[in-house]
């Protein structure tokens, strides 16, 4: 990290004139709030002490504008493919045993593996949650009895059905259950086993609160996913190439550069050190504002 030191003297925006209209005052009101002589307003003023005003008629805001020029350093970056690997034959069986626990991200990939070399075990995930997600499966058509949304089971609300699973499964008068994030054939119904299966009981209601205090309530649920990890589903196995027709082409950098202000930071030195810029008596009246006294 790079750091850059700007000086600005605060007397070059304390206002030292008094306006032409007010000099034949025989006594000026100190208190006034138009008054701003020995002071720094906080909007810009003209010479007749009036505020300044944008194009929309707002007050224009007394800022310290300071020029700060960043340079990086960084390279261009190729355009590669992904394309579908095929590994070498014959395929590895089994993880060797002298590497001790594999781990594709230190070890790389070896030429002859194929995808479910890398993919472990699956290991189930479960938990309790709030309702919230209930009502992304709700029907669009209310109950005629109660007035509440219908849940319909097989009814597939994602917005891809030949792909995703997002609706009911099962309801009964107490629960329902349905599931999220579900593989869907290409008529839009359900794969078992995928996805995440929720059930929300309809009479069972947690009391709570939120991080400020406040009295929250909703639903108990719970949910499970059977494929939790790495799978077949979240993973793929490609190889890295460089097309010929994109030798020598590469992407737009894009550069994100962060900023740090330190605002009235000084050392018990920084008053000594502004002596010695002090040459002529000029440069007293320039720096005495915050920083000395005449």
């Amino acid at each position: 990290m790079e750091l850059i030191k700007r000086k600005r003297s605060i007397e070059n925006y304390v206002v030292r004139y008094v306006p032409e209209r007010l000099r034949g005052e025989p006594e000026l009101d100190i208190s006034a709030p138009d008054y701003f002589y020995g002071k720094i307003p906080d909007f810009k003023v003209d010479s007749d002490w009036k505020y300044m005003t944008d194009a929309n008629g707002n007050d224009i805001p007394n800022t310290v504008d300071i020029d700060v020029f960043l340079t990086q350093d960084f390279d261009d970056m190729g355009i590669f493919t992904d394309v579908e690997f095929s590994a070498l034959t014959p395929y590895l069986t089994q993880v060797p045993t002298n590497m001790g626990p594999f781990n594709s991200f230190v070890y790389g990939r070896f030429p002859a593996a194929p995808l479910s070399f890398y993919i472990p075990s699956n290991k189930s995930v479960n938990g309790t949650s709030d309702d919230a997600n209930l009502r992304t499966v709700e029907s669009y058509i209310l109950d005629t009895i109660t007035g509440l949304p219908d849940y319909d089971p097989g009814l597939n609300l994602a917005e891809d059905i030949t792909i995703r699973f997002d609706g009911v499964i099962a309801e009964t008068p107490a629960d329902v259950t349905y599931i999220l994030g579900g593989d869907a054939d290409t008529s839009g119904n359900f794969i078992p086993n995928t996805g995440v299966r929720f059930i929300t009981f309809k009479n069972e209601y947690i009391n709570t609160e939120d991080q400020e205090g406040n009295p929250i309530r909703y639903r108990s649920t719970n949910f499970y996913s059977p494929v939790g990890g790495i799978n077949n589903n979240n993973v793929i196995l490609s190889a890295l190439t460089k097309q010929e027709e994109y030798s020598g082409i590469v992407f737009k950098p894009e550069v994100e550069s962060e900023v740090f202000i330190d605002r009235g930071v000084e050392n018990i030195f920084e008053k000594h050190a502004m002596l010695s810029e002090i040459k002529t008596t000029n440069d007293i009246d320039n720096n005495r504002g915050g920083f000395l006294s005449t």
